[in-house]
């Protein structure tokens, strides 16, 4: 492929990717908070589903807060 530009913003690349600007790859996290209606989602074939870790360090003054709670309930079921 000819890459002719790059990005570090999923929302701004599934944009260009709907006004049919090329191709890109994203996370399926990244699906969540963008308008993929005018986007087909396509998995790689051929390739294990890719994994990753994501790990939340906190002050132990932060972990009651109701926020801090709300977020890690969001990555615990991702």
């Amino acid at each position: 492929p000819r890459m002719t530009h790059t990005i570090d913003d999923y929302d701004l690349m599934l944009r260009m990717v709907a006004g049919g600007l090329g191709v890109g790859f994203v996370p399926e996290l990244a699906l969540g908070f963008s308008d993929t209606k005018a986007v087909v989602l396509r998995t790689p074939g051929g390739v294990p589903p890719l994994r990753r870790r994501v790990h939340a360090l906190t002050r132990s003054t932060l972990a009651a807060s109701p926020t801090v709670r709300a977020l890690l309930v969001e990555l615990q079921q991702r």
